[in-house]
């Protein structure tokens, strides 16, 4: 069908050109050259054995790599943060498993902390290939583990996967082979359907993502509507090959949509597929009578979804596959297979848990192996020692286990047990079910050992192999057709986290390994992943510096459950505001009211489903960016407030300053007397607080405001005639009598102030009252309203005793200055007299903090 010719120009040349159509190969070619080129690079290797370090450094400089060496944690930790402030950063660093002092994964954990501009890949050196290292290894933020001995090609292997190796197609096949896996063949039945237009109507934004992440993994191109209405308008703007159509939502619903849909004749044609929770035969009937196609039910199965879309989307290709037999024999080459043909094992279902990833789920099946062979005896035992809380735990434990490997038969038998030792009725039921379960436990476990060899020791730990099992979502390997919508980083249309942003960290917590390892695969690739097997250590984990941005969080755990782990995390203030997802197989209402109760915001039900989990950790993040920036809002626009608070209140000290000035300029002789007298008060004042009587007056707050008004006692002396105010002599008793005015003159200034702002101001409440009362007495005899005992105001006499000590002390133009214990003497005599007699006492404890002022703020020394 192709075309051949020539184009020729005198003097210029000829031109000769041909066009052929070729069909696509579907064998894979390994590359020539490793992508991308890492030449170059600069490399750490970290171990305390120098043989072992040479010969490392030795392998990596012969592929041409630039070598450091550290021959401990701390000197490796040294090089790091200096080569990252000469902006010369390492790529890659070696460490070794065992050390002493910081051993590799402590310096791994430490750099996760360290602040760098550029902060380097870890790769773990470790003699033993134990599931709990790596474990521990990927939580302390290691990129992979390496074994000893360690030769040239896992070296190499090992540093294409960590820096970016687009594909490790050698290691990918060799794995494949060894498990006898023929890729699934449905990738090329879903092939047909790349670029087909969906309309996805659904309200909910986790549900969006979860299908519309399906869908676009598998190259279609999806818009969203929020609402039956909006549908309606989309769908007359754009053509779409199918609907996808929620039932339930708000403006319109779906099926009010539909019959709108079907009302226009040009869009008669479109398949409208129902999308809902309700599975009975009403809702089909519905669903059809509407218009509908076709229903899939909710929560979405990858399977129902694809049988969907190839059912009713027109084929785009000359591809005449039927989706039933693309399933058939896709499952045939899976399990068909002699290495993975176990009974009561769906595998395909297994992988799809597992990622696709292959060592993934043979290591979960080896851990399933290992962790649950006692569990039917253990059951069977609590059954009939009718310790029924145990026996629940250990089930819901094996239920959710089961069904992430895909051992549904077994899945179904523990959640049946788990009911038959939940509810006292049917105890009686339980003892024959744990002995299935048993039995049904011990037959998986043999199928398992007799197809499995054990772990292959050389072959790289690390190695990834995502195949698309039947049913698992297919991989996108090219870029997919038409536009896309813009919005947050996504894989595969499921949000993650930003590249070029510090990833969040997940903090997961499960008592079982198997757990663990699923929701780390899961999670790595997208979000820095922590692990805790028990609540105690999650605690630890999220109370320390800096701490998760969210939780993955069992429910039933033995010594500690999910719910007092939340509970506690909910009470520390360290911890609060760390959204928590509880991860369990428990979903009846009353248990998700219970983890609601203590401050969880969802739930993710075993098995899980990874687009699930991606999704709602995704939304969650969101949510807590918001609440986090919201906060800081709350923050910052407090200490504003605070800031002008400490703006107003220094305006009032100026103010107040000012005033007192005023009076200090006609009697320049008083020097410090305004100083001295505030810390008087204070000092007094605080020494009654302690007293019942007065703790609930003297405040702190009132405490600072006498302290402020202190000064402005005196204030009314600005309107005395120098003649009498300076006078060197004794005074007679009309000039006396003119000197008194001095209280009321300086109440009326301070009154007068505060009526020309228009407004009371509590501040000077007190400076009013001590203006007025400080000369009163006691006993009556004082100035200016001649008020007895407790009818002067409390400030008013904490000023008359700091005002008297002062004036005795102090020189003055008619007198001069009497020591300390002369001062006493005086003072002694006036209480219950000149003074309180309950508020002089308490003078009579701080008299030595009256001294030391007196002392420190000496008219001498200013």
């Amino acid at each position: 069908g192709g075309e051949v010719g020539v184009d020729s120009e005198l003097g210029q040349g000829a031109t000769f050109w041909f066009t052929a159509r070729l069909g696509k190969s579907s064998e894979q070619r390994s590359l020539p050259q490793p992508e991308p080129d890492l030449r170059g690079k600069r490399m750490l290797v970290v171990d305390d054995n120098a043989r072992a370090r040479e010969i490392l450094s030795q392998m990596l400089r012969q592929q041409t790599f630039l070598v450091q060496e550290a021959a401990s944690g701390e000197e490796a930790l040294q090089l790091i943060q200096a080569q990252d402030d000469e902006k010369v950063p390492f790529e890659l660093v070696f460490l070794d498993w065992k050390m002493p002092g910081l051993n590799g994964l402590a310096v791994a954990d430490q750099l996760r902390r360290q602040i760098l501009r550029k902060a380097p890949r870890c790769v773990l050196v470790a003699a033993d290939n134990n599931d709990d290292i790596r474990m521990e290894a990927f939580g302390a933020g290691v990129d992979a583990v390496m074994l000893k001995p360690v030769n040239p090609s896992v070296l190499f292997d090992t540093v294409m996967q960590v820096l970016g190796s687009r594909t490790l197609r050698k290691v990918a096949s060799t794995m494949a082979a060894s498990l006898d896996l023929a890729e699934s063949p449905q990738p090329q039945a879903l092939e047909r359907l790349r670029g087909a237009r969906v309309l996805l109507v659904e309200d909910n934004d986790i549900n969006q993502e979860v299908a519309a992440g399906m869908l676009r993994l598998s190259g279609l191109v999806v818009d969203i509507a929020e609402n039956g209405q909006e549908a309606l308008d989309q769908i007359q703007r754009s053509d779409y090959d199918i609907v996808l159509m929620d039932m339930q939502m708000p403006v319109m619903d779906g099926v009010t949509a539909t019959q709108e849909i079907r009302k226009l004749d040009e869009y008669q044609h479109v398949p409208i597929v129902a999308m809902t929770a309700n599975a009975r035969q009403t809702d089909r009937e519905l669903c059809l009578t509407a218009g509908m196609v076709d229903f899939i039910t909710k929560p979405i199965e990858p399977d129902d979804l694809w049988r969907a879309l190839l059912r009713w989307i027109p084929n785009r290709s000359d591809a005449d596959t039927v989706f039933g037999a693309e399933v058939t024999e896709s499952r045939s080459g899976l399990v068909g297979s002699a290495v993975l043909q176990i009974a009561g094992l769906d595998v395909a279902q297994g992988l799809r848990r597992a990622i696709g990833n292959i060592p993934l789920y043979l290591s979960l099946l080896r851990r399933f192996v290992a962790g649950q062979r006692a569990t039917g005896a253990e059951i069977l035992a609590l059954v009939r020692a009718q310790d029924w809380s145990s026996a629940e735990m250990l089930a819901h434990t094996l239920k959710g286990v089961a069904g992430n490997i895909g051992a549904h038969g077994l899945q179904a038998q523990a959640g049946r047990l788990e009911e038959a030792v939940r509810e006292p009725a049917r105890h009686a039921d339980a003892e024959p079910q744990a002995q299935l379960l048993a039995r049904q436990l011990a037959d998986l476990i043999a199928g398992i050992e007799a197809q499995l060899s054990p772990p292959n020791q050389t072959a790289p730990s690390a190695a990834h192999t995502n195949v698309s099992a039947a049913g698992a979502l297919p991989a996108a390997t090219a870029a997919t057709s038409g536009p896309q919508p813009s919005g947050p980083a996504t894989q595969g249309g499921i949000p993650v986290a930003e590249p070029s942003k510090e990833k969040p960290v997940v903090l997961v917590v499960d008592d079982t390994p198997e757990n663990l390892s699923l929701m780390s695969a899961v999670l790595k690739d997208h979000y820095k992943v922590r692990v805790a097997s028990k609540g105690e250590r999650a605690l630890q984990i999220a109370q320390a510096t800096p701490s998760p941005d969210i939780i993955l969080l069992d429910v039933m755990m033995p010594e500690m459950d999910g719910y007092e782990v939340c509970r506690r995390l909910k009470q520390d203030p360290r911890s609060v505001h760390i959204p928590v997802l509880f991860l369990t197989a428990k979903t009846d209402i009353e248990s998700e009211s219970a983890g609601f109760n203590v401050g969880g915001v969802d739930y993710i039900a075993k098995p899980i489903s990874p687009p699930v989990v991606l999704a709602r950790v995704h939304a969650q993040l969101q949510l807590k960016r918001m609440a986090d920036f919201l906060r800081d809002k709350n923050g910052f626009l407090e200490e504003e407030v605070g800031k002008r608070t400490r703006e107003l209140s220094d305006m009032q000290d100026v103010t107040i300053l000012a005033m007192s000035s005023m009076a200090e300029t006609r009697d320049n002789e008083t020097g410090n007397h305004i100083l001295r007298t505030q810390r008087y008060v204070r000092c007094l004042a605080q020494k009654l607080q302690a007293l019942p009587k007065y703790a609930a007056v003297l405040t702190d707050a009132y405490i600072h405001l006498l302290y402020k008004s202190a000064p402005l006692h005196d204030i009314g002396k600005v309107g005395i005639p120098d003649s009498i105010l300076l006078k060197p002599g004794k005074l007679t008793p009309e000039e006396f009598e003119i000197m008194k005015t001095h209280t009321t003159l300086g109440y009326q200034a301070i009154e007068r102030a505060e009526k020309s702002m228009n407004m009371h101001l509590p501040f000077l409440q007190p400076a009013k009252e001590i203006a007025l009362y400080h000369q009163e007495k006691w006993d009556g005899s004082g100035y200016p309203e001649g008020l007895v005992g407790e009818a002067i105001p409390l400030s008013a006499r904490l000023m008359a005793i700091a005002d008297v000590y002062d004036a005795l002390i102090s020189r003055r133009v008619y007198k001069g200055a009497m020591s300390h214990e002369e001062a006493m003497i005086i003072l002694r005599q006036g209480r219950g007299t000149h003074f309180d007699p309950e508020i002089f006492d308490a003078f009579l404890e701080v008299e030595a903090d009256f001294r030391r002022i007196a002392i420190s703020l000496s008219d001498d020394e200013h």
